[in-house]
């Protein structure tokens, strides 16, 4: 029962001899009915009211209460009844109309409800519990600002009162989340720091402001943050670990990142060594992934990567489901996918030619998502963000193969896959290297962009395909696009980098300016999205390394809408690749235009996605493999216009291999047969 219920009814015990009928009998029945409810003694109390009933059936107390009791055995229905009753023969009683209000809400009637609540406010309008109860309906709307409305009254007439201040901060987090959303996180953070000042020994703020700030680097608040909540009632001492998933998105040089390296190895020892307790259910709150930074440090992860999840395995018990009997016999295999939220719209770019493509008569597909976003695909089946709640949805489709999209993308993709919810589970493009998870059967990748040596750097079982492993659609590049549309200058080389923060390692701020010290007339714009404070780190490293004077031919942009990047990169005349990670989406949308992407091809995935498509395009020889030859091309294709274009005409004719094969199609179907029927062996 809400808690705001059972405050109303306590108030109702001083006022029995308002509804005294004049029998003594029933008024001391009432009184220790009321005394027995306030005790907790509920089997007691039900029968001494129902007995005053017996006696007088027009009791609206003891109906009231009845009503009250069945509430908190949730027997809404009956309950509704009876509180009904109680209100026809008393509608003047303010706690009436709110427990009728809890009743309705608990009903899912929150429109009836809303008036239940407004009008026990109409009879008592400093009623705290009503105000709170009023304000929680409009939280449930996502009526925000109403909602903040009605519990700051609440709060004016009781300041300690439990479920406004619980329920104001929750207001307070979801002003917090938008601004996140819209990637404005100082506000953001400023909403979850009001959330827990509403609501000091709740660790639900706490652990929302601690993860705001570790998005923003941070780490010291952060980690402060989440030992705060873990020291809390019912707080968990798992959360004092969470510090192992922070790797900042800037680093001021080399040395800085093997210290951190080295640090990270170190502290995951220590932890392996007295791991905490965890429930497994709750671990898509509780836990924590490796950094979506860790694969752009220049760094081999698997290490890493299997000590986070060795850290996690010991939560997790559960068998993984043997193959189905029923897949030889129907002739189909089921295949899962699985996409959480967020992550919708990269899934759908470059898989989902791959799904539709999908022989329907030899396959059974299933999209599991999030219900955010899950407009975006055709009967999907819904996912909780609680870890428990996702797996057995999973689990009971029996699928014969999931395919995890993101296996670290956040918390419900990462342990997702230790919950076994299939004979055969696999990642590939999306997870950015080996997951680490050994409960991973296979990496899906492609002979085009993996190193001969590569299946040391992963988990799973690499398997390559001979196409590039992602299906992509050609965009065509928007018309009649001018330069003054961009603060950019009117003349000379654009050089574009459309990148993460994190891939603008300390090592490639060399490269860049050396291109710029070449070519005198070149600028050049760098994509900088994230947090500000995050953004200005990156600024202020770049500006001591290069001075004033290279600073004023560089343009930052911060996050843009796709149309307008699209637009930018039209007018853009060469992309430049990050050395320690490639491109691989921004690489397509470049290809596309026909404009020429610098790439320096490394030992690791990551750093190799251009250069699978250069070689696959028949143009492997623009591929560098060392920081020369790299600003060498880059000058040249930006110095040298009759060069930039017979590459980029180069580019035009021979793209189309790059886009939406049907090749691909077959080898995942093949992937499919082959790693099926080596598990039912």
């Amino acid at each position: 029962m809400d808690t705001s219920s059972q405050r109303a009814v306590l108030s109702e015990g001083n006022a029995a001899s308002e509804i005294s009928h004049g029998n003594k009998s029933v008024d001391g029945d009432y009184r220790q009915a009321l005394q027995f409810h306030r005790e907790g003694h509920l089997g007691r109390a039900e029968s001494l009211f129902r007995d005053i009933l017996v006696t007088d059936p027009r009791h609206a107390g003891s109906l009231h209460f009845l009503g009250v009791i069945h509430l908190g055995r949730n027997e809404i229905d009956t309950a509704i009844t009876l509180l009904e009753q109680a209100l026809s023969l008393n509608a003047t009683k303010p706690v009436f109309h709110n427990n009728y209000g809890v009743a309705l809400k608990q009903a899912g009637r929150l429109d009836e409800a809303e008036k239940a609540f407004e009008r026990a406010i109409s009879f008592h309008a400093a009623y705290a519990d009503a105000l709170s109860n009023r304000g929680l309906i409009a939280l449930l709307q996502n009526r925000l600002v109403e909602a903040e409305q009605f519990l700051k009254q609440a709060l004016a007439v009781e300041g300690d009162h439990a479920d406004a201040r619980r329920h104001l901060s929750e207001v307070f987090i979801r002003y917090g989340n938008e601004h996140a959303q819209k990637r404005d996180f100082s506000r953001a953070e400023e909403r979850f720091e009001a959330a827990c000042r509403v609501n000091e020994t709740d660790f639900v703020p706490l652990l929302a402001l601690a993860s705001s700030q570790a998005d923003q680097d941070k780490f010291e608040q952060a980690e402060a943050n989440f030992t705060k909540a873990a020291s809390l009632s019912h707080g968990k001492s798992v959360w004092r670990f969470k510090r192992l998933g922070f790797c900042p998105s800037v680093f001021e040089n080399e040395t800085e990142i093997e210290d951190y390296w080295h640090r990270l190895h170190e502290e995951l020892d220590r932890a392996l060594a007295s791991p905490p307790r965890m429930d497994w259910r709750f671990l898509s709150r509780d836990g924590f992934t490796p950094s979506f930074n860790l694969p752009h440090l220049n760094f081999c992860c698997r290490e890493v990567k299997e000590k986070f999840a060795a850290f996690f395995r010991h939560a997790f018990s559960r068998e993984k489901p043997k193959p189905r009997s029923g897949r030889q016999k129907s002739g189909r295999t089921r295949i899962g996918l699985v996409v959480t939220e967020g992550h919708e719209t990269g899934f759908k770019r470059v898989m989902d030619g791959i799904v539709q493509g999908l022989n329907r008569d030899r396959f059974d597909v299933e999209i599991f998502c999030c219900e955010k976003n899950s407009n975006l695909f055709k009967n999907p089946v819904l996912l909780s963000n609680r870890l428990d709640a996702a797996s057995e949805t999973i689990r009971n489709k029996k699928c014969d193969l999931l395919y995890h999209w993101k296996v670290g993308g956040g918390p419900l993709d990462y342990f997702l896959p230790f919950t076994k919810c299939a004979p055969v589970q696999c990642t590939g493009y999306g997870t950015h290297g080996t997951s680490g998870v050994s409960e991973v059967d296979y990496y899906i990748s492609s002979s085009t962009i993996e190193s001969p040596d590569a299946d040391s750097h992963y988990t799973e079982n690499l398997y390559r395909f001979p196409e590039f492993p992602t299906f992509h659609t050609k965009f065509a590049k928007p018309e009649n696009v001018k330069r003054k549309e961009f603060p950019v200058p009117k003349t000379g080389t654009l050089y574009f980098c459309p990148l993460r923060i994190p891939k603008y390692h300390p090592s490639f701020d060399e490269y860049l300016q050396e291109i710029l010290e070449r070519d005198q007339n070149g600028t050049l714009l760098l994509l900088s999205g994230g947090p500000e404070c995050v953004r200005e780190r990156l600024q202020a490293r770049l500006s001591r390394r290069w001075g004033k004077a290279l600073m004023r031919r560089v343009v930052f942009f911060a996050s843009i809408p796709n149309e307008i990047f699209y637009r930018l990169m039209a007018v853009t005349d060469v992309v430049l690749d990050s050395p320690v990670y490639a491109g691989d989406l921004t690489t397509h949308d470049a290809f596309s235009f026909g404009i020429p992407v610098v790439t320096q091809k490394g030992p690791l995935l990551v750093q190799r996605y251009t250069s699978g498509l250069y070689e696959m395009a028949g143009l492997g020889d623009l591929v560098a493999h060392d920081r020369q030859t790299y600003v060498d091309t880059a000058v040249r294709l930006g110095t040298d216009s009759e060069f930039r274009h017979v590459i980029g005409t180069k580019i035009r004719e021979q793209c189309d291999r790059l886009f939406g094969s049907e090749n691909l199609v077959r080898d995942f179907e093949t992937f499919i047969d082959t790693v099926c029927d080596k598990a039912a062996l």
